[in-house]
């Protein structure tokens, strides 16, 4: 295995000889043109994630190319000026899904909690502000709200109704009071309307209980054309920590497709239930299967873990961590002996 050449001076430092095995042993994803495609070429994982609140698990196959220097050119993130949404994205939607999925399970791990959500909708009456004018009033609602439950979780979104009035529906696993709401919103809305001179006139927004909160909130989901001033939907911070995956990856080098949706299909069959809801799908861009599962069978999990896992070769990542730890400490105690002996 390569770490110099003829050209490689006799007096390297430390610092040189690391980066010379680092790159003959692929510990970087960096370009090397001295590598062949042949081997270790690809790193092949299997991410399974798991969330412990809603018990779901993702089996997703992943493969990058070693030999491949990837480049971003473009800043995803920067945006100027004031954000308009037109309708939401299907990521969004996804985002919203799984946040609702989450609520809908606090009450098992909060024991004073009832197994429904509150519904909450802020609606304007004849006079309204504009969008972002408007996510302000929401911001100070939230704020009460999240004074009112110190532990509280939500998620909202927004929707635009015909005659331009945008209205927000807030998910929440907390029991708010209708009376609560009434008065918050009102006091929040009736400042506006004296601080720009207009009528004072009293708003009804309303609150329900809802058990199946995540085809309750799907309706809201569907609507497409909506010109929304700003965010069209918000997660709070908790919820979004909650919504966070546990992750194990079984890792493996240069798998044929054939053989990774191989064994991608035969983990999301091992770890789905019966009877449990489950969602499997094929990428049109790499052709890798994937499967979503709403309840995993634990055992056979804990059985891929141990045993199955090896069937395919396939290591854990600190597993393989470790062997390139290895590989690195052996090739550099060989070089030291070779220019010794030099």
């Amino acid at each position: 295995m390569w770490f110099g050449d003829h050209n490689t001076p006799k007096r390297l430092t430390m610092a040189k000889v690391i980066k010379n095995v680092v790159g003959s042993v692929g510990l970087s994803y960096s370009l090397q043109s001295h590598r062949k495609q042949s081997q270790f070429s690809y790193r092949n994982s299997f991410q399974i994630s798991q969330n412990t609140y809603t018990g779901e698990v993702k089996v997703k196959a992943k493969s990058i190319s070693l030999l491949t220097n990837y480049e971003q050119t473009h800043d995803r993130y920067k945006r100027s000026g004031q954000l308009f949404q037109e309708g939401l994205t299907s990521e969004a939607k996804h985002k919203i899904q799984k946040a609702v999925r989450v609520l809908e399970n606090v009450y098992k791990h909060e024991p004073k909690l009832k197994s429904y959500c509150s519904m909450i909708t802020l609606t304007y009456g004849k006079d309204f502000p504009s969008d972002h004018d408007s996510k302000k009033h929401l911001d100070t609602f939230l704020k009460r709200l999240r004074r009112l439950h110190p532990n509280c979780k939500y998620i909202w979104v927004a929707e635009k109704q015909k005659r331009g009035a945008i209205h927000y529906h807030i998910l929440t696993p907390y029991y708010t009071p209708k009376e609560w709401v009434n008065d918050s919103w009102n006091a929040i809305a009736q400042t506006w309307q004296s601080q720009n001179n207009l009528p004072i006139q009293p708003l009804l927004p309303n609150v329900i209980k809802v058990f199946k909160a995540g085809s309750y909130l799907a309706k809201y989901l569907q609507k497409e054309g909506q010109n929304i001033g700003g965010n069209g939907y918000g997660i709070d911070f908790k919820t979004r920590s909650l919504m966070k995956d546990e992750s194990v990856y079984f890792v493996h080098h240069d798998l044929t497709q054939e053989q990774i949706n191989e064994i991608t299909n035969e983990l999301i069959k091992d770890l789905s239930k019966d009877q449990e809801k489950h969602h499997t799908w094929k990428s049109k861009y790499s052709g890798y299967s994937g499967g979503w599962i709403s309840g995993y069978n634990q055992f056979n999990f804990d059985e891929w873990l141990k045993y199955k896992r090896h069937d395919y070769d396939l290591m854990l990542e600190h597993e393989q961590l470790e062997r390139r730890i290895e590989i690195q400490k052996e090739l550099i105690l060989n070089y030291g002996k070779n220019e010794n002996n030099h």
